[in-house]
């Protein structure tokens, strides 16, 4: 890259090769004044002193060094940390500091008298971040770990606040940074960063998804207090004006992900250290950058010079085992030529929105070109630069605006609704002339636009004024226009005449907020790269859509010699590109990479698509997926293409259906099928096969289009619940035998829904709960706005009808009459929740993180069959025991769904086939037992094969672990791990990539591996498992209610924790018993055995010891337990007095240098004996049901109280 530039290239050595001494300037403006080189391992953490005295570093031997700048000397060595130290902060009078280290423990230390102050130890995680207030009040930390709380320790009363980002967000706090008056704090989870209140430890401003799949590993405030710089892992730095609640500009020309960003001390300076160990320097009145440091730098810290009118001191530290002070010379930093030109733009996006007929793309032909052109209805989108509205800003940022006109016939309206969001103005056209309701579609158009928040501005255009008069009065319109808060008012126009156009235009220019929109910082080279991008758009070859990479690379050196681009920088600015909507970066099956310089043409394809889909002959809105890939079906915007770009098109319309979840997988027959929700035509039986209820009713208003869809998509891909119906406008999920439940679509308006939930009589109410808390957790997501009505009944129990309820509502009455009966009933109030209405909690994380999941592997598993397109599906056949025909079902429907055929015969299986084995204890019982006789034959004929053509067998691990389920011949074989079913999704993809001949570390997969695996670390890497412990003595009655429960508690995708199957192999019982008295719910199976087993009471008096006995247990009282009657209690009692007197007589036969091991068991007798009256008394008065009587209800009493028990965690 040729620029007017000082760079200053690693090391050691300045930009003549000579080494640099103190004293040396590499670059101008930058001095180095100081080198530290007593540590003897790398640096990981350096902070200076706010007075700029001093400075602590962190090595990796546990200690923090506290040196004096002036003097260049170590004055003290602060040790106590047991573990690698991942954060260190002063106190803001330079006497204190304070550290967070992996032995999960924060110190404070006295830096005069070198000695430790307070610690705060058994913390639940290391800690990520720490930092003192301005004001010295407090100390803030946080996990990072899926945990989005901020801590802040208080220094004088030492009392722990706790500050909530979002508990609803998954994910933990990554950064935290204080306002520089110490009134808020900031704090980044995900791509979202919160500011929290102080004084009213309440988020005051969310900055909302700044870059989608991003995460924000660092921020900085401005001295002022005005303003906040985050920097992201997407390569740039958003600047939020603090208070204006506003973002006001993106630095971009990044091509690393950034690492640390900070301010100088008057804030004319914006420092950044990206993943290449850079130093950038901003000038923040001009966003020139004023000097580039290649130096290895991993961290910085900043503080004074002595003269901090003009000097400024910045620390840094590399890979070696020094520190760097260098002083920044203010006024020449500020003064020389810039390193690297900087230029600004922003760009607005307009859509033009409307019915089908109305003109709408007239309107956008003229505004884009400046004249006439007869057009036909648009078919999915088109895109503009309208170069007439272009300007300049006063701060000379270059501003442009693009349209975007969305197709208005009806079946589009799903493709055109994620378009939606950032407009910054709504061009909504109408036909005035329509005698039936003209303004409809420009209502539901306008609904669409506004979601929850404020209508973008906005001109409604009434189109065509050349064909007829309007119907409605230009007070009508006007009165409409007030109503949904059109900015830009109403304007009659015609294409055709000209009429009304010129001043449509300018009122465009006066709606565009040009001067509150956010300008991005780019470089020369990236407006070189864009400019050569927009003219390859813009050139006659209209079938050249798509580019690969590796050519644009080429043609971009081709064009200027002077230029040099590095393939990081063009692919930066591609993505910046993709952001504005210029062009978008896709990947072939085989991974080459293209750039689509017509956005609009994926549009257009999935617009086909979905129309294909509507025109199903069997009405079930579906497309063949392996049809669609394999380019058998007409689609004329890629017609005449090369295959392998029409392929990849394709492949990128599946992506984004499935991404936005407007359509899902269902095997019919041989045939895997995407069926789209919202266009499904079957209607509903009349007669219903079970008897159900309705339930709560939600009136949803806003951005709706595609909200039907996504819920039945993402409800079925829950592992709860099992979608086995789907009708017109209604779904169907069953949880288990006969426990169904539903919602559907009862009514839709223009930008208004109604969603009615309904279940069968036999759902249990846990059920219900967990149904209606996925249902809201996926509707909240939505940008909508939602009324909440719980179902009304009468004093008599007579439920009263939805529709009757919504009208009294609308009409404003408290109360109807009974259509039954006459009763008067009360209606509730009308409910607007901005958060979720039903009380579960672990269950509906779990489900959600488990969707996501599923959603990821939904998405990978397209390039897997696109990417072996051109082979014979494999085949397999599944081995497997009789104790797990649910969960083989289950996979064989994921088989199926993936491509892959699953043979139902032993015979069937021929050279190259899979056999896969489901391996549990009673498989490998089986095995040994030679019951799969079969199956060893079929393998023993391997030996007679060729290698090529050799059946592979692939072990599933269900239950157990290597040693007590996988049979001895099979362990040197890669097994997939499916005991954990949280891992279920990653493992699949695992199995379906072998089942294809993939490698799993091919270049093309292994990303989509990597990206599945994080995604599990993320959600459930630090969630606490649910542990359901349960304590019963072996043998008799006892094991046969045992394992029935077992079973149920399985099917609710609920772990029960026994010692017979957990323990293991020379486990130690004592431990585990032990662990049962601690655990959260414990479900005892009290018989007369059990009370008189040592260790059964041993648990028993364990979970007493722990505290809150009655709430934890779950007790079933089986009919030979005599605790009712206070004498059959008092012979318990006894018994153990007599245990305990046999015990006593046999210990005084035992010399005293043989009572090794004795001692416990006579402390045990004598407790058991303590505390077993009170503890029978309890079980005796908790109203417990009957074995038989839970085992005829299918333990659902029991279910219900564990699973609410374990949602109150």
């Amino acid at each position: 890259m040729t620029q007017d530039m000082f760079e200053y290239s690693p090391h050691e050595n300045g930009p003549d090769g000579k080494q640099i001494n103190i004293g040396d300037s590499p670059i101008p403006g930058i001095t180095l004044r100081q080198v530290l080189s007593e540590h003897s391992s790398p640096i990981t953490c350096i902070a200076i002193s706010p007075n700029g005295n001093y400075i602590a570093s962190t090595a990796n031997d546990n200690a923090i060094r506290i040196w004096d700048i002036r003097r260049g000397k170590c004055m003290s060595i602060l040790k106590g940390h047991e573990a690698e130290i991942l954060s260190i902060s002063w106190a803001p009078d330079n006497s204190q500091l304070v550290s967070g280290a992996k032995d999960r423990t924060i110190k404070r230390w006295d830096i005069n008298n070198q000695n430790q102050l307070k610690m705060i130890s058994s913390l639940p995680q290391n800690v990520k971040s720490i930092s003192w207030s301005p004001d010295s009040q407090y100390i803030a930390y946080c996990f990072s770990h899926n945990d989005p709380y901020i801590y802040l320790w208080a220094t004088e009363s030492n009392k722990i606040n706790i500050l909530k980002t979002n508990k609803e967000e998954n994910g933990g706090v990554l950064q935290i940074a204080w306002s520089p008056d110490g009134k808020q704090i900031s704090a980044s989870v995900n791509n979202n960063v919160y500011l929290c209140d102080i004084r009213t430890r309440k988020v005051v401003q969310i900055i909302k998804e700044l870059n989608k799949n991003t995460n924000i590993p660092s921020l900085a405030w401005s001295p002022d207090g005005h303003t906040l710089a985050i920097g992201s892992t997407s390569n740039n730095i958003s600047l939020w004006d603090v208070k204006n609640n506003q973002m006001t500009k993106i630095l971009e020309g990044l091509t690393q992900a950034i690492r640390s960003i900070s301010y100088s001390f008057d804030g004319r300076l914006l420092f950044l250290v990206d993943g290449n160990h850079t130093l950038r320097i901003w000038r923040t009145d001009t966003w020139e950058i004023s000097a580039i440091f290649a130096q290895e730098i991993t961290s910085l810290s900043t503080g004074f010079g002595e003269n901090y009118s003009q000097k400024h001191l910045i620390a840094t530290i590399g890979k070696n085992k020094l520190i760097r002070f260098w002083d920044l010379d203010m006024s020449i930093l500020l003064s020389k030529k810039a390193t690297t030109h900087s230029l600004q733009y922003t760009t607005a996006k307009l859509v033009l929105v409307g019915d089908t007929g109305v003109g709408k793309t007239g309107v956008g032909w003229w505004l884009s070109h400046g004249e006439y052109k007869e057009q036909i209805s648009s078919h999915g989108q088109q895109f503009w630069i309208i170069n007439r509205l272009n300007t300049k800003r006063n701060d000379d940022t270059e501003c442009e605006a693009v349209l975007w006109d969305l197709a208005g016939q009806h079946v589009y309206r799903q493709i055109h609704s994620i378009f939606l969001d950032n407009v910054n103005v709504s061009l909504i056209v109408f036909d005035p002339s329509n005698r039936q309701d003209p303004l409809k579609g420009a209502q539901y158009w306008l609904e669409q636009l506004k979601g929850k928040k404020r209508l973008p501005p906005s001109i409604l255009i009434g189109a065509r004024v050349d064909r007829g008069a309007p119907i409605l009065s230009q007070q009508d319109l006007e009165q409409f226009c007030q109503r949904y808060g059109i900015s830009g008012g109403y304007i009659s126009t015609s294409a055709l005449t000209g009429e009304g156009m010129e001043s449509l235009l300018e009122i465009i220019k006066i709606q565009i907020p040009w001067e509150q929109m956010i300008s991005t910082v780019t470089t020369f080279t990236f407006k070189r790269i864009k400019d050569y991008i927009l003219s390859l758009k813009e050139s006659d070859d209209s079938k050249k859509v798509l580019v690969r990479f590796s050519d644009l690379i080429l043609q971009l050196h081709a064009i200027d010699n002077d230029i040099s681009f590095t393939t990081a920088e063009i692919r930066t600015a591609i993505e910046h590109l993709e952001t504005h909507g210029y062009v978008t970066n896709l990947h072939n099956a085989v991974g080459v990479e293209y750039i689509l310089l017509a956005p609009d043409l994926l549009v257009n394809i999935a617009s086909s698509v979905i129309l294909l889909a509507d025109k199903n002959p069997r009405e079930l809105g579906a497309i063949n997926e392996m049809e669609l890939l394999q380019g058998n079906y007409q689609v004329d915007e890629i017609k005449g293409l090369p295959k392998d770009e029409e392929q990849t098109l394709i492949d990128a319309v599946v992506q984004r259906f499935l991404d936005h979840d407007i359509c899902f997988r269902e095997k019919l027959g041989n045939d895997s099928l995407l069926i789209f929700p919202a266009l499904i035509k079957q209607k509903r039986p009349l007669k219903d096969e079970f008897d159900y209820v309705d339930d709560v009713l939600f009136i949803v208003r806003g951005r709706t289009e595609n909200i039907y869809a996504s819920l039945v998509v993402l409800l079925g891909y829950t592992t709860a619940f099992t979608r086995i119906n789907q009708w017109q406008n209604q779904a169907q999920y069953e949880m288990g035998a006969s426990e169904i439940c539903g919602f559907r679509l009862i009514d839709e308006k223009e930008g208004e829904i109604e969603l009615l939930l309904y279940y069968s009589t036999t759902m249990p109410t846990y059920g219900r709960a967990l149904f209606q808390g996925l249902f809201e957790k996926f509707l909240f997501n939505h940008d909508v706005e939602v009324i909440r009505i719980p179902p009304v009944f009468c004093p008599q129990l007579h439920q009263i009808g939805h529709s009757l309820i919504i009208k009294h509502l609308h009409g404003g009455n408290k109360f109807l009459f009974c259509d039954e009966c006459g009763a008067k009933t009360f209606l509730p109030e009308i409910d607007t929740p901005q958060t979720l209405g039903a009380k579960v909690g672990r269950r509906v994380q779990r489900e959600e993180s488990l969707v996501k999941l599923r959603r990821i592997y939904e998405m990978n598993l397209a390039k897997i069959k696109s990417f072996r397109i051109d082979r014979v599906p494999p085949r397999c056949y599944i081995s497997h025991a009789n104790d797990q025909l649910d969960w083989v079902e289950n996979l064989i429907h994921d088989l199926l769904e993936a491509g892959i055929f699953v043979l139902e015969d032993l015979d069937q299986i021929h050279g190259n086939d899979y056999i896969l084995m489901v391996c549990t204890p009673d498989y490998k019982k089986m095995w040994v037992e030679k019951k799969e006789i079969d199956i060893k034959t079929e393998i023993k004929k391997n030996h007679e094969r060729p290698k090529q053509n050799q059946v592979s067998v692939i072990p599933l691990l269900l239950k157990g672990n290597l040693r007590t389920s996988i049979p001895v011949e099979m362990t040197d074989i890669r097994y997939g791990d499916f005991s954990d079913e949280t891992s279920y999704a990653v493992t699949l993809f695992d199995l379906v990539l072998s089942l294809y001949s993939i490698q799993l570390e091919h270049e093309r997969f292994k990303p989509l591996r990597d990206v599945l695996k994080h995604q599990l670390i993320d959600t459930f890497g630090k969630m606490k498992k649910a542990e359901v412990f349960l304590s019963y003595a072996w043998g008799d009655e006892n094991e046969i209610i045992v394992n029935e429960l077992d079973q149920e508690f399985q099917k609710r995708n609920i772990n029960i924790i026994r010692d017979k199957r957990d323990l293991g192999f020379k486990g130690d019982i004592n431990k585990f018993m032990k662990n049962i008295g601690r655990g959260n719910a414990i479900i005892l199976v009290i018989s007369d055995k059990y009370l008189k087993s040592p260790n059964c009471c041993f648990e028993l008096v364990q979970i007493a010891e722990n505290g809150k006995f009655a709430d934890r247990i779950f007790p079933i009282i089986l009919n030979d337990a005599k605790i009712y009657d206070p004498i059959d209690r008092a012979q318990y009692v006894e018994y153990w007095e007599k245990k305990k007197h046999e015990l006593d007589e046999v210990m005084k036969r035992v010399s005293s240098d043989n009572m090794q091991g004795f001692r416990e068991d006579i402390d045990l007798y004598t407790k058991i004996r303590i505390m077993l009256p009170e503890l029978m008394n309890i079980l005796k008065t908790m109203n417990t049901l009957t074995a038989s009587l839970h085992q005829t209800s299918g333990f659902s009493e029991i279910l219900e109280a564990v699973i609410t028990k374990l949602d109150e965690e």
